[in-house]
């Protein structure tokens, strides 16, 4: 998304999650707390900068370690793929890892999400410029309320799970962070397909359009399907099982 170097994307994301947490809080896990022993939306700075949004107790005494993980800037245009994270230049212009190979981070279970429909879909779809559209999706995100979500879709996925999958791909940590590091020092950007199918593929977004300039990796929602071990689709009215 273009959007001004004065602002990060994750600052500029900060009132969309907080509303979101919100939705979530009373659309999903209200219903989920009647199957488990609790579940706490973690308030503590520490905790959070931790990788940790939500705990789940389940009635075994099993903790689950949630992070959620959205994709707020394709708001009511809901892609088939979902991004984690590498690594980024930081504000202090250091590389830092990403979340998903920082191991000081305690998450154990990301929650994927996808916002399919919000009040403002309509309005979105209506708008054929892409650069129109995507700073419509800037401002609606800095405005945005807990109940003008209308539809989102989660799922709940092990961390290890996806290190796994990439690894079982001839992809483990150390691998891709040497392709990192490659495509930075090669000032390589956008896509770079890795495999013989197109499952994932790392991309290296330009300074100009994000100032954490991020690599990541890029996995089809099919595969993360099939490794997740929770999928529901959240509705004011319904909580699904998917």
């Amino acid at each position: 998304m273009i959007q001004s170097n004065n602002m990060t994307t994750k600052e500029e994301d900060m009132t969309a999650e907080q509303q979101l947490a919100k939705y979530l809080d009373k659309y999903l896990y209200d219903k989920l707390k009647l199957k488990c022993k609790n579940i706490n939306r973690i308030s503590d700075k520490t905790l959070q900068m931790e990788g940790i949004d939500v705990i789940i107790e389940y009635n075994n005494g099993n903790l689950v370690n949630i992070d959620e993980k959205a994709q707020l800037h394709y708001i009511d245009v809901c892609r088939n793929t979902f991004v984690f994270e590498i690594d980024f230049i930081g504000r202090d212009n250091v590389l830092h890892p990403g979340w998903l190979y920082n191991n000081e981070l305690k998450t154990d279970t990301y929650m994927l999400i996808w916002p399919k429909v919000t009040i403002y879909n309509e309005v979105i779809k209506s708008i054929y410029n892409n650069k129109e559209q995507l700073n419509k999706i800037k401002e609606i995100l800095r405005n945005i309320k807990c109940d003008d979500f209308v539809s989102v879709e989660c799922y709940l996925i092990k961390r290890e799970t996806i290190k796994e999958y990439l690894s079982s791909n001839g992809w483990n940590s150390e691998r891709i962070l040497e392709k990192s590091a490659e495509l930075r020092h090669n000032k390589k950007y956008k896509r770079t397909f890795v495999s013989e199918t197109d499952d994932f593929y790392f991309y290296f977004s330009e300074p100009f359009n994000y100032r954490e300039s991020p690599i990541n990796i890029v996995i089809k929602k099919d595969v993360l399907k099939k490794l997740s071990h929770r999928k529901y689709l959240v509705k004011k009215d319904s909580l699904e099982y998917i």
